[in-house]
């Protein structure tokens, strides 16, 4: 697991962010972790933290909707590692990056459209 996607997993975890679409999701993400990554880097993080089934799959078509929508969500898997990052377990390529794998938004900074 890459610093990036740790971050991603931590910011996951710490409540789900919801868009209307790919783009608008990966912008919010990238304002709520606070550090500098192009939306091309942070895609290919999102892809790699799917494939490793650390986080679902971010287009869903829920029950009963019209559209699909873009969220942000761990899998079982990713909350256990999640939990494991923030008892001291350090990712591979974290100590290069010198990213914690933290990323929620500061308190009262919730941001519209994310699930409560």
């Amino acid at each position: 697991m890459t610093a990036l996607q740790a971050r991603l997993l931590g910011l996951a975890c710490r409540g789900r962010l919801r868009a209307a679409d790919a783009q608008e999701g990966l912008a919010r993400c990238a304002a709520r972790l606070g550090v500098e990554v192009s939306l091309a880097d942070l895609a290919e993080a999102l892809a790699g933290a799917v494939a490793a089934g650390l986080l679902r799959d971010p287009v869903c078509l829920e029950q009963g909707a019209l559209q699909c929508h873009w969220r942000l969500e761990p899998t079982p898997e990713g909350h256990a590692r999640a939990a494991d990052l923030e008892f001291g377990q350090a990712p591979a390529g974290a100590a290069q990056a010198g990213a914690a794998p933290t990323g929620a938004a500061p308190a009262g900074e919730a941001q519209a459209g994310d699930a409560p």
